[in-house]
């Protein structure tokens, strides 16, 4: 289990936690890169409940190139998405993504809010 990639159960349910706070760049992609052989090595490969974290990230466009072909691979593995730290221009980048991935994911204020909502049988 890779440091910013683990399972977590809340409320019954296991979510996968993709942790990208604070990271830039190249970090930035070298961690997308990390948790995506995370996900490739996992036996389940569908229905997953995922909660990625972006807070104090910063995206350039390569990054966001990169995050947008990587969401497209990965589209069939996660059931249910919530993202934190979307404000501001992240919002948009979450847009563009979801459009271009053809996958939906929910924006919230804080964890404790994605991870209730991730573990509910809302969608």
């Amino acid at each position: 289990m890779t440091q910013r990639c683990q399972w977590v159960t809340h409320k019954g349910k296991t979510i996968l936690v993709q942790d990208y706070r604070g990271l830039s760049g190249a970090s930035f992609m070298a961690a997308v890169r990390e948790n995506e052989a995370f996900s490739l090595a996992q036996e389940v490969k569908s229905g997953i409940r995922v909660l990625v974290d972006v807070t104090d990230t910063y995206v350039d466009r390569e990054t966001l190139k990169m995050y947008k072909e990587s969401a497209k691979q990965f589209r069939d593995f996660f059931d249910k998405r919530a993202a934190v730290g979307v404000t501001g221009v992240h919002r948009l980048f979450l847009e563009v993504i979801c459009r271009f991935a053809a996958v939906s994911a929910t924006p919230f204020d804080t964890r404790d809010q994605a991870l209730d909502w991730l573990a509910s049988d809302d969608n």
